[in-house]
């Protein structure tokens, strides 16, 4: 079973129904369930689709305990509306949740969460001086989305290690809905962040299917923090 969060998103809703055309067993947790339905389709088989209806951080620790037992993975597809949009701390404060109840569960988890190429890993080389400027002085301390986004991806690199608990921070650059390509996953940013590279939403969800559902694949990537491009 894998637990999608946000699953009513741009790209949340491409996992849903990617995983569903692989046969897997799917939980999607959204505040308003119905245009996933909608999006799906009568043509997709909806048998194993559980829908949980509700706002992750206004759930009781119990509460979500239980929507997250029994699931292999937990893959967190959430965004702002807007970028200083309240809660300004969402992804982060979503992270910490799921990680307190796979604690509490004691059952062993993958967690993949949906983050931006601006998120910096630490011990990545530094990127280019303008780059540095323009997202240290503009866009973090005007967009607090962004230091949401960074914060959760710290959140999680930070924790010790875990055998119930191993994560991915999947990082797209600017993302579209242009159609499904060949893509490449980097462990680094390889340019600037005013190259401009793209990540269609298929190629992210599809690459966010595959780590959920391959094991080889997340044993390259678990722990890290892979960049994600349309291949050029």
């Amino acid at each position: 079973m894998h637990l999608v969060i946000g699953a009513t998103g741009a790209t949340g809703k491409l996992v849903v129904r990617n995983l569903l055309q692989l046969k897997e067993s799917v939980k999607a947790l959204a505040r308003t369930p119905a245009p996933l339905a909608e999006f799906l389709g009568a043509d997709t088989d909806l048998k194993l689709l559980a829908v949980e209806t509700g706002s992750l951080l206004d759930m009781s620790p119990e509460e979500l305990q239980r929507i997250v037992q029994g699931c292999s993975s937990v893959i967190v597809c959430l965004g702002h509306s807007h970028p200083t949009a309240p809660p300004l701390n969402l992804v982060t404060d979503a992270v910490r949740a799921i990680t307190s109840a796979v604690s509490a569960n004691k059952e062993p988890v993958r967690l993949i969460l949906l983050n931006t190429a601006g998120t910096i890993r630490s011990g990545e080389p530094p990127r280019p001086f303008m780059e540095r400027l323009f997202v240290g002085t503009l866009l973090k301390p005007n967009l607090p989305a962004v230091y949401d986004m960074q914060n959760a991806a710290d959140l999680l690199a930070s924790l010790p290690a875990d055998p119930l608990l191993e994560w991915s921070v999947v990082r797209p650059c600017w993302m579209t809905d242009d159609a499904e390509t060949e893509f490449e996953t980097h462990e680094d940013v390889t340019a600037s962040f005013f190259v401009r590279f793209k990540s269609s939403r298929p190629n992210i969800s599809r690459f966010i299917t595959q780590l959920a559902t391959s094991p080889d694949l997340w044993g390259q990537w678990k722990g890290k923090m892979p960049l994600i491009i349309n291949k050029i």
